[in-house]
């Protein structure tokens, strides 16, 4: 796996959200490698295949949910698809207590950044290290193996 958290969220109502969160997880203790848009596309470069690239790349996608973000056809929508494709853990993290999960996340278990912020990163922090665990191993294996059965009966 790759060894950064890839950063999806909505330019429309999260981009400080993604800003202090990026800061907050860099700092440490301990430090995470975070792919965050405004700070890591390279200029002159291909927009799209930077962030196809990232996405590939990474260990996770975190998905901050926004009102905006989880709006149908959201740039969000494509972000977490391609981390589907690529078979990348996907991690909600709800920021707007409006926002509902996407139906294809809906089994999964977000993490609440609107009790307070700190609170959130501590949880995100304990979660990236449950992640590496066997439960935690295990639970991805489960998501993955529930994609690849929604997508069998569609697949040429």
């Amino acid at each position: 796996m790759g060894g950064h958290y890839f950063v999806s969220y909505s330019r429309v109502d999260a981009e400080e959200i993604a800003r202090r969160l990026t800061d907050k997880l860099v700092a440490g203790p301990p430090s995470y490698a975070v792919w965050l848009d405004v700070r890591d596309l390279q200029p002159g470069g291909d927009w799209d295949k930077q962030i196809r690239d990232a996405i590939r790349e990474c260990h996770s996608l975190l998905f901050l949910m926004t009102e905006d973000s989880v709006r149908d056809y959201s740039g969000c929508e494509d972000e977490w698809k391609w981390a589907l494709k690529y078979k990348k853990s996907i991690i909600p993290l709800r920021f707007d207590s409006k926002a509902e999960l996407p139906f294809r996340f809906s089994s999964r278990q977000h993490i609440d950044f609107t009790t307070g912020f700190d609170e959130g990163v501590a949880k995100l922090r304990d979660h990236f290290d449950w992640l590496t665990s066997p439960a935690g191993v295990l639970q991805e294996l489960r998501f993955r193996l529930a994609d690849a059965e929604r997508a069998l009966p569609r697949a040429r």
